[in-house]
């Protein structure tokens, strides 16, 4: 418990300083350490369970089959840490890096990134990202495609979108939110 404490204290104390920004050397580090405990973790989350079986089901699975999963982008990647070593712990510790990425660089447009951050650890990294890895990835890639439409790049908005629903299908639900930012009735 203490580690979670500890990470949780360094974002609001490093936002109450005049730092408007989060420095390349500091995201970098953000960038490596959030991976790691998002991934390295024994035995946490809702789905833990599951995911064990997800990997043991996918050792010396055609690799043609892993594209008629509903989400082949997690089956791949189960895929790879099953028959190519490091496991459930090698699947969780990459989808915590796109996870982590997709957060860090959401969190580095907004006006105060740390507080931002001290706002997402206890639910979105610790409970969603720790817990339910599938979604967490979605919501990492999630988190860049509403930067793309944020400047107006519909394409790349669209392809995130689609990249985030190989990992968990409900990102689909986004595909709405254009025409609705596009809609001059819908405008106020």
């Amino acid at each position: 418990m203490l580690p979670y404490l500890i990470s949780w204290g360094v974002f609001p104390s490093a936002g109450l300083g005049s730092a408007r920004r989060i420095a390349s050397s500091t995201l970098l580090a953000l960038g490596l350490f959030l991976p790691l405990m998002i991934g390295l973790r024994v035995q946490v989350g809702g789905d833990w369970g599951s995911y064990i079986g997800f990997v043991i089901r996918s050792e010396g699975l055609p690799f043609s089959e892993l594209f008629l999963a509903d989400e082949p982008g997690y089956g791949l990647l189960n895929s790879i840490g099953a028959n190519w070593g490091g496991g459930v712990y090698l699947v969780n510790t990459v989808c915590g890096l796109i996870f982590s990425i997709g957060l860090l660089r959401f969190c580095r447009a907004q006006p105060r990134p740390w507080l931002d951050l001290t706002l997402a650890f206890p639910y979105l990294v610790t409970v969603v990202a720790m817990g339910y890895s599938r979604q967490g990835v979605a919501i990492g890639l999630e988190m860049i495609a509403l930067l793309a439409l944020q400047r107006d790049r519909l394409l790349q908005y669209l392809a995130w979108i689609a990249l985030a629903a190989t990992f968990h299908r409900t990102a689909l639900v986004l595909l709405i939110l254009p025409a609705a930012t596009l809609s001059p009735n819908l405008r106020s």
